[in-house]
């Protein structure tokens, strides 16, 4: 399912699979009145900590039952 997601960048990293190195970072998105807050890792890099961003991602749920969410898109919109 493609989404857009916004949030405020909490850490940057890069997670090791099979001896190849992948960047990630995970963002606090911000919940309201019918959701809770909650921190999203997201595949991908172009983002700071610190930053406000949005961006087009595509999710979906693994056979282990865990949320996955890449980014497809250049970061928009980052602020302080």
């Amino acid at each position: 399912m493609k989404c857009t997601i916004s949030g405020q960048v909490l850490k940057i990293g890069n997670a090791e699979f099979e001896k190849k190195l992948y960047p990630f970072f995970e963002i606090l998105q911000t919940g309201d009145e019918r959701t809770s807050s909650e921190v999203v890792r997201v595949s991908g890099n172009g983002a700071k900590v610190g930053d406000n961003i949005t961006f087009a991602a595509r999710v979906y749920v693994s056979d282990k039952g865990d949320l996955k969410v890449k980014k497809l898109e250049d970061v928009k919109g980052v602020t302080k």
